[in-house]
């Protein structure tokens, strides 16, 4: 179930052979949001599932501070003040929760990854930097592919792959952004996805609004199309209506 309760009222979960794709401008809460939805208040470890992170963008340690952040409450700061009491609760989700670095890694080594591991939740930050073999004339054939991989792996290993992707220009200082403002594929990689989440926000060059709108543009879990306005916590990596 997602832990975000206005996006919980509208789109309740996610489950085994999904592939969900949340996409937004550079600095927007993309890896904040499923942080979040990870580690977050009755987020997706806290219920019992087993998530995996392959992070290809920012290090998988640097991630798994937030992680630790979204689900203690606490900041970096309050952490280190109080190292006893951030373990303690970390314990908590600790075992269900894994981040590796996936740089240069192929849509057949996280293939292989998911046959080992067998995750219940798979997020791939960022999916379109995931290699896939074989020629393309064009990028936006090559990513069709792997978010067509993407979907199968979902499917073969009965787990939910979250995607994390970019938003191009178009969606820049946008509160309502659909699956035709991804980057480098106006169609084929939505095409692929069972739920699409857009994070927009509005034109800010100081980084100083926390306002987030989340456009569900593509939706076969309960049909709903809207947007839902959230306010980013960036200190906790925390989402909060």
């Amino acid at each position: 179930e997602f832990n975000l309760p206005s996006l919980h009222e509208q789109v309740p979960g996610i489950g085994p052979g999904n592939l969900v794709i949340v996409f937004a401008r550079p600095e927007s809460g993309k890896t904040a949001f499923w942080v979040n939805l990870v580690g977050g208040l009755q987020g997706f470890a806290s219920q019992g599932a087993k998530v995996c992170a392959l992070i290809n963008e920012e290090p998988a340690v640097r991630t798994q501070m937030r992680v630790i952040n979204a689900h203690t409450g606490m900041t970096r700061d309050e952490i280190i003040d109080n190292m006893d009491l951030a373990k303690e609760k970390w314990k908590e989700i600790k075992d269900n929760v894994k981040l590796m670095d996936t740089v240069d890694w192929t849509i057949d080594d996280v293939d292989s990854f998911c046959s080992s591991n067998k995750p219940d939740i798979l997020i791939i930050d960022q999916l379109d930097k995931v290699g896939m073999t074989g020629n393309f004339t064009r990028t936006d054939e090559k990513l069709r592919a792997v978010y067509t991989g993407a979907r199968e792996i979902a499917k073969r290993h009965e787990c939910c792959v979250i995607a994390i992707s970019q938003a191009s220009a178009d969606a820049h200082g946008k509160t309502r952004i659909s699956f035709d403002m991804m980057e480098n594929s106006k169609t084929g990689k939505a095409a692929e996805a069972d739920l699409i989440i857009g994070i927009g926000k509005k034109d800010d060059l100081e980084q100083t609004s926390i306002e987030r709108h989340l456009s569900i543009s593509k939706n076969k879990m309960s049909g709903w199309h809207g947007v839902i306005t959230t306010q980013l916590q960036a200190e906790l990596s925390r989402f909060v209506d």
